[in-house]
């Protein structure tokens, strides 16, 4: 699935898998665990592009301009309210 600024989507079904790190010296890695999803969702496969964050933001903070790259050098909070006013604009619900 593709929206309308052409991100590709992959539907994420419900089941059960593990996460973790069985050793990781990285202490914000957690042990391995079981996770279950419990609703199907969809998920970008790529980064957000820098053409696809200006489209909607009017701007493009990336200090390695490509209109192809990812994003880059921007806040959780800015990354939050371009989900919010892509979710307006394309009447659907995007998320962190």
């Amino acid at each position: 699935m593709k929206n309308r600024l052409g991100m590709s989507m992959v539907l994420i079904r419900p089941g059960v898998f593990l996460m973790g790190s069985p050793t990781s010296s990285d202490p914000d890695d957690k042990p391995v665990h079981s996770v279950r999803i419990r609703n199907s969702f969809y998920m970008g496969t790529h980064e957000v592009t820098q053409q696809q964050y200006a489209k909607v933001m009017g701007v493009n903070p990336s200090k390695n301009e490509g209109t192809k790259l990812p994003v880059e050098n921007i806040t959780w909070d800015e990354a939050t309210d371009f989900c919010r006013r892509l979710s307006k604009e394309d009447h659907a619900t995007y998320r962190l």
